[in-house]
Parts: structure tokens; C-alpha cells; sequence
């Protein structure tokens, strides 16, 4: 089981989701062998993820006092294998720069 609750592995998280449903379709039951095509998308997957050590998130959505609104954005999409959604904070600051952090996202 893989602990994300925020969701920020959702992007490496939703092939797998989408090849464990195609091996189900497929009636593939769990000690049957993979064929070529399966054996090689699964051998893909796990060569990626090593770059997962690469992936930073900063996560301080603390204010200070030159921010002058606050605001949350989110996004949603979908398709035929999966849908997904991902929230933002934006912050505005005084002077105008503008900020933004990922909170959360799910797919």
C-alpha cells in the first residue's frame, strides 16, 4: 500500500492504476504470467521509478503579512481510463507578484 494522502505521486500512481485494470479486463488472474506487451510496459513503470527520489514538493502554505489574497484554484479532467484533480493555493502579494502550491491532488 502506498501512503499519499496528498496525492502528489497521482501523475506515476494513475499508469499503474490504468494497467492493473487492463490486466483485469483482460481476465488476467493474479499468478498468470504477463505477456510481451504487459511484461514490457510493467518493466517501464518500474525503471521510473527511481526518478521518484527526484520529486520535491514544498509544502509551506503558512501566510505572512505581505500576501494580499489568498485564493483557491482547482482543476479537473477526464477520460475514458481515469479522471484526476489537482488543488492550488494562489497568493497575491503586495507589489503584485503572485505565487502558487500545490495542496492536493487525486486521481
Amino acid at each position: 500500500m502506498l501512503f499519499d494522502p496528498m496525492g502528489i505521486l497521482a501523475p506515476c500512481m494513475i499508469r499503474t492504476k490504468i494497467f492493473l485494470q487492463e490486466m483485469w479486463t483482460s481476465g488476467l488472474d493474479w499468478d498468470d504470467p504477463l505477456d510481451q506487451s504487459q511484461a514490457r510496459q510493467a518493466k517501464e513503470w518500474f525503471e521510473e521509478l527511481t526518478e521518484l527520489s527526484e520529486v520535491q514538493v514544498p509544502r509551506y502554505l503558512q501566510l505572512n503579512s505581505d500576501v494580499e489574497t489568498v485564493t483557491l484554484h482547482t482543476f479537473t479532467d477526464a477520460s475514458e481510463d481515469a479522471y484526476g484533480a489537482a488543488t492550488y493555493v494562489r497568493y497575491k502579494y503586495k507589489g503584485g507578484t503572485v505565487s502558487t502550491n500545490l495542496v492536493a491532488s487525486k486521481t
